[in-house]
């Protein structure tokens, strides 16, 4: 059987860096197992989405990839229609009572709103403010490539990045991260 997964990688595409899955509810009756073997060390699992919608397969997936020893991670999708305190909120508590080995996601790939670059990326602090003050961690900021270029400013560059660039060896320049702690190269992985 085979499985839709988005696939990253750290760094550059390189066959001795970590390989790993973001996994959503899109994914289903996955075999963690397999998964496993075929190299994967990795899984960095959709929890939450806007306000008081928690993805139905989060403790499904948790529950698999613990059982085969693989390092997880979390990441929120964020809503640009919806307060993003209350988004850190949900997402804590989704997550707070769960053993993670890697720091949590802040997704960040939708502005339907017409919000500047500005507003966009004070939207994502106010985020990630409260979401360190209620569980102490700071977030790794996922998005891509061109919506970094073209809605988000300079002031997340403290923050780790995990950057998707589809189809290319490195990511192209996002105009605010000269580095990256994940690189998702694919979202036609299959395992």
């Amino acid at each position: 059987i085979y499985y839709l997964l988005e696939v990253f990688l750290m760094k550059g595409r390189d066959k001795n860096n970590i390989k790993g899955l973001d996994i959503s509810a899109w994914q289903n009756n996955i075999n963690f197992a397999s998964v496993k073997k075929e190299g994967i060390k990795a899984v960095i699992i959709k929890a939450t989405e806007g306000i008081k919608f928690v993805d139905k397969r989060l403790n499904e997936h948790y529950v698999g990839a613990s059982k085969e020893g693989l390092k997880i991670g979390f990441y929120h999708f964020m809503s640009d229609k919806t307060s993003p305190k209350e988004q850190a909120r949900d997402f804590w508590n989704a997550i707070k009572n769960k053993k993670f080995h890697i720091i949590p996601v802040l997704d960040i790939e939708r502005e339907t709103m017409g919000r500047s670059k500005t507003e966009v990326t004070n939207r994502c602090l106010e985020f990630l403010k409260e979401f360190k003050a209620l569980s102490g961690y700071e977030c790794i900021v996922y998005t891509y490539t061109f919506f970094a270029m073209s809605k988000l400013d300079s002031r997340l560059k403290s923050y780790p990045l995990w950057i998707a660039h589809y189809g290319v060896n490195t990511p192209g320049n996002n105009g605010i991260w000269k580095d990256w702690v994940g690189f998702q190269y694919t979202d036609k992985g299959k395992i």
